[in-house]
């Protein structure tokens, strides 16, 4: 297929020349497969605008294609000599103990075919096996890409209503747009009300300051007539002009991003958990299938979190609460005069985060989901983004919410809150999951682990999940998967920087708008000069996987 032999792109209001350019960029990826047919590419586009298949039913690998592989909970005896003292994990699959290296030296020939990656040959009774290479990634310079995740997935949350039609609009929207999702049945169900009607009156988002007598506050939000506020892109400042009655457009940017984080907490955290574990402790991915059943497995990377120089042998999430201190909790409330309706996104007491245990016993905690309470502590996530394809650099990643750090460390837990933990799971050690994870990418399309995925959500969130819940998780998973990829396959955090921390949003301060600062690490920014790496495996069918 030449250039000119590019068909429009089969969905309205794109940019064709964008297209053509998008696509002339793909087909070079696939030129690196011999068995790639590019054509296909754009013939999954076709199906999926007609409505005839979804983006999670794209065609892929069969079978279990990888296994979950996570090391050692706790460092307890050397597993030569049974020696307590100096204790230390393989450098490679951090799942065996040793005391010395004279004990690792003697266990190599035992140990060597478990640490080793296996490459199924054609005949399947043959196996050969070479070393696995294990890459090390340090939370301590990788967690601004987490808390990027967190943010750029929420911003997938729909931020306009779209005409009716028959077919609803693909995931597609999303991934290549972050302007909304799958839209079916009910759309006020899955929009933010205020993103539907004009802002009447409302008071300023940002911090409170407590006094001794006052922990939390609650506000009110009264709205008007039914507004489309029709965003096309971030920032899109006429729309904004209009939406918050009386305020300017930056004033409804500071709004408009305040109400983003709010929504899907729970969703995007569940679905960034899920992405940790399927793309960093995958350790077999399947490629083909011949025609006598035999599948092929192509040998891959292994990744391994740490914190410093310890592994981290847990990680999941935690649900609790959380309590003011030098700020007060925020609550936000929708008014809606006409049909006298009040709606509360967010609950102070039911809130999500992520933690992390190394092997050493040393807890950390990441909390991406307090912003919209009031507590604007942010990372700059924008060198995490610059080797990216445009398509994954968002706007405002130099001031992404983030509070990391030890619980047990007094002088790096934040001043403005506390969060009291009131149950937690793991992800890294449910064996479940691991079944449900099983297939690349996209998450499988077996009911039982649909089911297993569903179980576990309603664990985590005490109560049944609803099917919206796991559209949107499934959404997430599928984008994540694809922006973890591209850092995975370019191991680009070992170029990070360490993290510069801010303690607010303040882009759009009236008194002193930041635009470069917005702009930062996005499409916009002339410093980042991205490419497109990564991108193999994104559609298995186009690259002759499968």
């Amino acid at each position: 297929m030449t250039s000119q032999d590019i068909p429009p792109f089969p969905l309205p209001n794109v940019d064709q020349q964008a297209w053509r350019e998008s696509f002339e960029r793909m087909k070079k990826g696939c030129e690196s497969v011999p068995s790639a047919d590019p054509t296909k590419l754009y013939r999954a586009f076709e199906k999926m605008s007609a409505g005839d298949i979804d983006f999670d039913e794209m065609p892929l690998p069969t079978g279990n294609g990888r296994v979950i592989s996570v090391p050692l909970q706790i460092l307890d005896k050397c597993h030569v000599c049974y020696k307590t003292a100096n204790l230390r994990v393989c450098n490679s699959c951090a799942s065996v103990i040793y005391c010395s290296r004279d004990c690792q030296k003697f266990d190599w020939r035992f140990h060597k075919k478990l640490c080793c990656e296996s490459s199924l040959a054609q005949n399947p009774s043959k196996r050969s096996f070479r070393l696995a290479k294990t890459q090390q990634i340090n939370l301590k310079s990788f967690f601004p890409f987490i808390a990027y995740m967190f943010d750029t997935l929420r911003r997938m949350a729909p931020t306009q209503e779209q005409d009716s039609a028959p077919i609803p609009y693909p995931f597609l929207d999303s991934v290549f747009q972050n302007l909304g999702r799958r839209l079916g049945r009910g759309l006020e169900f899955v929009l933010h009300p205020a993103l539907t009607h004009r802002i009447l009156k409302a008071p300023t988002p940002g911090a409170r300051k407590a006094t001794s007598s006052e922990s939390n506050v609650h506000h009110t939000v009264v709205l008007g007539d039914k507004w489309d506020l029709r965003i096309k892109g971030i920032p899109d400042y006429k729309p904004l002009s209009t939406w918050w009655k009386g305020h300017t457009a930056m004033a409804g940017m500071e709004m408009f991003l305040r109400i983003v984080r709010e929504s899907n907490t729970f969703e995007v955290t569940i679905a960034t958990s899920l992405v940790l574990l399927s793309e960093l402790y995958s350790t077999y991915m399947s490629k083909s299938v011949d025609e006598s059943g035999n599948t092929t497995w192509e040998p891959r990377e292994r990744f391994r979190l740490e914190y410093g120089q310890s592994p981290v042998s847990d990680f999941g999430i935690c649900r609790g609460r959380i309590e003011g201190k030098a700020n007060r909790v925020q609550t936000w409330t929708y008014y809606q005069p006409k049909t006298n309706s009040r709606t509360t996104i967010l609950n102070p007491d039911n809130h999500y985060w992520l933690y992390f245990r190394t092997i050493k016993g040393e807890e950390l905690i990441l909390d991406c989901c307090t912003f919209p309470f009031g507590m604007e502590g942010c990372v700059d996530a924008s060198p995490c983004l610059q080797q990216l394809a445009s398509m994954f650099r968002d706007y405002g990643s130099a001031r992404t919410p983030a509070y990391f750090y030890a619980p047990n460390r007094p002088e790096e837990c934040p001043n403005s809150h506390s969060l009291i933990e009131v149950a937690r799971f793991s992800v890294m050690h449910n064996k479940q999951l691991y079944g449900a994870l099983g297939w690349e990418l996209f998450g499988g399309r077996d009911p039982e682990q649909h089911a297993i995925v569903k179980a576990f959500m309603t664990k985590v969130q005490g109560e049944p999940c609803t099917i919206e819940q796991e559209d949107r998780v499934r959404d997430y998973r599928c984008y994540g998967a694809i922006l973890l990829g591209q850092v995975l396959t370019g191991k680009h955090w070992k170029e990070w920087p360490k993290p510069t921390f801010h303690s607010r949003d303040d882009c759009f301060d009236p008194r002193d708008p930041k635009g470069s600062v917005f702009t930062k690490g996005s499409t916009e920014d002339p410093t980042c000069n991205a490419k497109l790496n990564g991108m193999l495996g994104l559609f298995s069918d186009v690259y002759g996987i499968n």
